[in-house]
Formats: C-alpha cells, structure tokens, sequence
C-alpha cells in the first residue's frame, strides 16, 4: 500500500498542563516553543527514524510511536522516514513529549488522507506518550494538537475540547538538575489521601477556570491557577520543585495575579499584567541561587503543516 502524500513536515507547540486545578485534564498551548516531525515515504516497509534540533531523545521516541499507531488504527503499513526536530526543552514540564506526540500523529494522518478525526489523534498521541511517561495522559498532547486551552473529558477513548483565547503569560525555565525518570517520580509522590475540604475547593477553582476561559475572564483564569493544589504540595514536598512555596509567595508579593507549576515542574507558569515582569521573575531566583530563562509567551494554535 502507497500513501495518499510522499512528504509531510508539520509544526506542533508545547504546552503548560496542569494548571494548578486541571490535573491530567487541563492545558495550555504555548508559543514559546515547538518540535516539527516530517514524514517521507521511502518505498520500503522498514520506519527509519533520526532526531535533530537543539535538544536529544532517543530515537525511539513519542513521534515515533504515535506515527506507527496512526498507521496502525487505519489500517495501513508502508516504510517511511521520520525526522524528529526537538525544539522544546526536554524534562522541565512544556510538553515536549507530548508535543512530539501531537506533531507526529498529525503528519501521520496527512500522509493517509486525514483517515482519522482529531480526537483520534489525541487518543493515539495519548497513548504514545504513556509507553515513555508509564501511564497515558491526554492533556498536553490535546493542547499540542488542538492548540488553545484545552479540556480532557473522556479517557477511554481520550477525548478533548479547545478554546482559545488571547493570553500572555510567563514561562520559567530553572536551570536545576532533572531527574530521567521525573515524570514516573512526580506521579509517585501523589499516593497520600486528599483532604476532603482541599478536594472540593479545588472542583470550585477548576470550574471557575474553566468559566474564565469560557468568557475570556483574565481575573478568574489567573484566580484559579493560584489555587494551592493538592499535586502541586505534595510535589513539593517530595523536592521536586526547590523552594516552590517561597518562590510563589515572593512572586505574589509582587506582582504576580496567577503563579503555578509547569506540568511535572520544575518550570512555572505565571500570569502577570506587569509589562516587565522577566526582571523581578530573575531577581526572586536569584535570592536562591537558581538561574533562569524567563520567556514571555502566548496561547498558540494548534499543530499545523509547514508548505
């Protein structure tokens, strides 16, 4: 079997997830960074893969499995060459796995004739993603597919919806040692019990986000990713996110509406209308000794074809 296109090269953006009361169902797509995959038939049945950009993975990677689970949930099977061009930092919560994920079912689909819809592709990226993560989880890769903020509401099959709006925030990117397997560790340290009271604020916190975004509310999206959520304490707790409570507090304090981890961390996601918020972000780090890339970054689109 031949595919309907030869050649494919697609962009798709990271994301924040998370959101402080959207765990495993909330995210964001960012502008600030992205990976591109491209697809081209090489008349084999062999799938060759090779991964350039700024960044390494392993060439076995999430663009790579989520490209041979397109082919496979349609039904198809042809050798292709795939070339993976990381853009997106590795293992400090932006979605870079899932963004890869997004970029390379997307090609994928292009390269069959868009057989599958896009929640088919967030299905396939989800469960791409978890081979690596250990379990499958949908919400970066939804936000990476289908850009804006987007909402989870189904798992078997993953299932999502998106809304976009016109957003700012700020990106922190702490140069700290990262743990491979911090993904699998982030998720270890949330087995204790929740306290009943936290659970219920947050279900309170996470339908005011979702009615901030609903009506483009800046004060309500900023309100409830500052709530104080169960995975971002106990994530803390275990080290994961150095001096994450003093370093909120400190941003807070001045001058920030909205502070939450990035993901699994150790990034922060910030919203500020302060205009120059980059320079009092470095300062606070600086009192503990963390450097750091500030970026200040936009909601973006969803993954798209490079002509």
């Amino acid at each position: 079997m031949k595919p309907s296109r030869k050649k494919v090269k697609v962009r798709a953006y990271g994301s924040s997830a998370n959101l402080s009361v959207g765990f495993d169902t909330v995210a964001v797509a960012l502008d600030a960074f992205y990976d591109e995959v491209e697809i081209s038939y090489n008349g084999s049945n062999k799938v060759n893969s090779t991964v350039t950009g700024i960044y390494d993975v392993p060439v076995e990677n999430t663009a790579t499995m989520a490209i041979k689970g397109v082919f496979e949930r349609a039904g198809t099977e042809f050798g292709v060459d795939i070339k993976l061009i990381k853009g997106i930092p590795v293992g400090k919560g932006l979605g870079s796995s899932g963004a890869s994920a997004a970029a390379g079912a997307f090609a994928a689909n292009l390269m069959i004739n868009s057989r599958l819809n896009l929640n088919d592709l967030v299905d396939v990226a989800a469960k791409a993603e978890g081979i690596f993560s250990g379990t499958p989880h949908a919400d970066n890769v939804s936000a990476s597919i289908l850009g804006g903020f987007s909402f989870v509401y189904s798992k078997n099959p993953f299932r999502a919806f998106s809304i976009y709006r016109d957003v700012v925030f700020y990106i922190v990117l702490p140069d700290i040692k990262i743990s491979e397997s911090k993904t699998k560790m982030a998720r270890e340290a949330l087995g204790q019990p929740v306290d009943f009271s936290q659970y219920v604020n947050e279900k309170y916190a996470l339908i005011k986000l979702v009615k901030g975004v609903l009506y483009g509310d800046y004060a309500d999206i900023a309100t409830a990713i500052n709530e104080n959520s169960y995975h971002q304490k106990m994530r803390a707790k275990a080290s994961l996110i150095p001096f994450f409570d003093e370093i909120k507090n400190e941003l807070v304090n001045t001058g920030a509406e909205g502070v939450c981890v990035s993901g699994a961390g150790p990034s922060l996601l910030i919203l500020s209308s302060n205009k120059n918020f980059e320079n009092i972000i470095a300062k606070i780090y600086n009192k503990f000794n963390i450097n750091t890339i500030v970026k200040k970054t936009k909601v973006a689109s969803g993954v798209y074809e490079i002509i």
